[in-house]
């Protein structure tokens, strides 16, 4: 998404594998960046990773148990820890989940993000993917989508990390923002 770091020149030093095919597009944010990739992905999951965040080495491993064992579901996802939280890591894993997803994200602490989620590929494209030109809540607004399509199925195994020093979070004129999915769900 037009990134200025380095981040695309690492990725080309991948491209000697043939499973790494990288793609840069002029920034037009992150839905349509995620969306882009998503159209073009041969597979039948799409996992996102925001370029400021990391995943623990076991992340896709238990991304994968959770499709084998739930092949009815439509959104997939590990917990994540957010630095600098002032949540204490060790707490955040005494939560149970219920099985209903809206309980279950309002009950606990990081459920879900745009790096710790999994989609199914025709799930996604039937709800038309992010919303673009949006800047806050667009991450919400596809989970809550996709929970209304069919169940979920989440790991409280906490294998993502979320750097909120990111200079893309919380700048103040997204602030300012009415949340997508509290715009889209309040019509």
């Amino acid at each position: 998404d037009g990134s200025t770091d380095n981040s695309l020149h690492i990725a080309k030093e991948y491209e000697y594998d043939d499973r790494v095919k990288v793609y840069s597009i002029p920034n037009q944010g992150v839905s349509f960046a995620r969306n882009y990739g998503s159209n073009i992905a041969f597979s039948e999951y799409i996992c996102f990773l925001d370029g400021d965040d990391e995943w623990h080495h076991e992340n896709l491993e238990e991304i994968v148990r959770l499709i084998l064992n739930n092949k009815d579901s439509v959104l997939f996802s590990t917990r994540s820890y957010v630095e600098g939280s002032l949540k204490k890591f060790d707490m955040m894993n005494k939560a149970e989940l219920t099985g209903d997803f809206f309980e279950d994200y309002s009950k606990v602490n990081y459920l879900i993000n745009s790096s710790s989620a999994c989609v199914r590929k025709e799930d996604f494209k039937a709800i038309k993917g992010f919303p673009v030109g949006f800047g806050r809540g667009e991450d919400i607004y596809v989970w809550f989508r996709l929970a209304l399509l069919g169940k979920t199925a989440h790991s409280l195994r906490t294998l993502v990390t979320v750097h909120s020093d990111g200079k893309s979070r919380c700048a103040n004129d997204k602030l300012k923002e009415i949340p997508y999915h509290i715009y889209y769900f309040t019509l």
